[in-house]
C-alpha cells in the first residue's frame, strides 16, 4: 500500500503467514479460531497537533489548520466494518466456494498478508475453500483470481504487480476497500496495458472512496500548500490522509 500514509499496523505478522505456495486450503477450522493481529495505535495528539499549528508560519497558517480539519481518521473497528462489508460483497459477486488469492512473495511483510488473516476470520472455513497462491505459475486459471489489500493510494503497486498477468486470461477481484479513483484508473488501465483477457472486478458498495487532498482544498490554498512544501509537490498525485488505528 501506500507511500505517504501513516499506519498504525504492526511490523511483526502472525504465524499464518506462508512461504512458497501457502498450504491455504482451509482445514475445516473454525474461523472464529483466527487471531487477528492488531495494529499498534496511533491517535492523533491533539497538544503536538496544535503545536505544529502554533509554529506554523503566519503565511499559512490557514492552510495548516485546513489540512488538519481535512483529515480523516479510520479507526480499527471502522476498517474491520467495511473490510467485512468487502468480503460479504465480493462472495456475492464471484459466486463461488473457491475463493483463490495472489498476494505476492514479495509482499510478505506487507498489509496483505496481515489482510489474509482478516479474510480467513470473517469467512465461513466450512462453506468456502481458501487458497493462498505466492508464486503466478500456480494460479488456477479457471476460478477468480483475489487481488487483497488494505488500501490504494496511486495504484501503482497494483498496476505493477498486473504486469504478472500479462497476455494472459485471468478474471481478477480487487479486494481493496479502502481506494481513490485514481487507484481504479491507474488499476483498469494496468489491465487493459498489460492485454489481460478476462474480467476485471471492484467493490461497488463496500469500498470507501478516499479524496485526495487537492480535492479537499480550494484551488488557491493547494497551490498555496505546494509551494511552501517541495515534498507535497512530489507527492501532488498520491498524497491522502488516512490513518489506520
Amino acid at each position: 500500500m501506500s507511500n505517504s500514509r501513516s499506519s498504525g499496523r504492526s511490523n511483526s505478522r502472525s504465524s499464518g503467514r506462508s512461504s512458497g505456495r501457502s498450504s491455504g486450503r482451509s482445514s475445516g477450522r473454525s474461523s472464529g479460531s483466527i487471531v487477528i493481529t492488531k495494529p499498534n495505535k496511533h491517535p492523533i495528539n491533539k497538544k503536538n497537533l496544535l503545536l505544529w499549528l502554533d509554529n506554523c508560519d503566519t503565511s499559512i497558517k490557514s492552510i495548516a489548520n485546513e489540512f488538519i480539519l481535512k483529515t480523516t481518521y479510520i479507526s480499527y473497528a471502522l476498517f474491520i466494518k467495511y473490510y467485512k462489508k468487502a468480503i460479504n460483497e465480493m462472495l456475492s459477486i464471484l459466486k463461488t466456494n473457491s475463493l483463490q488469492f495472489f498476494v505476492s512473495s514479495e509482499d510478505e511483510n506487507k498489509s496483505s498478508f496481515w489482510i489474509m488473516q482478516i479474510i480467513r476470520k470473517y469467512v465461513n472455513t466450512k462453506k468456502y475453500n481458501i487458497t493462498v497462491v505466492t508464486n503466478i505459475s500456480d494460479i488456477n486459471k479457471d476460478i477468480p483470481v483475489i487481488i487483497p489489500d488494505d488500501a490504494s493510494y496511486s495504484g501503482s503497486q497494483i498496476y505493477n504487480l498486473l504486469e504478472s498477468f500479462e497476455n494472459n486470461k485471468y478474471d481478477i477481484f480487487i479486494l481493496i476497500p479502502f481506494i481513490s479513483n485514481t487507484a481504479i484508473d491507474i488499476i483498469k488501465s494496468g489491465f487493459n496495458e498489460y492485454n489481460i483477457d478476462g474480467s476485471l472486478y471492484f467493490l461497488n458498495n463496500a469500498k470507501y472512496i478516499m479524496k485526495p487532498i487537492y480535492e479537499l482544498m480550494s484551488e488557491e490554498k493547494f497551490k498555496s500548500y505546494l509551494y511552501f512544501i517541495p515534498l507535497a509537490r512530489m507527492l501532488e498525485n498520491i498524497l491522502y490522509i488516512l490513518i489506520i488505528k
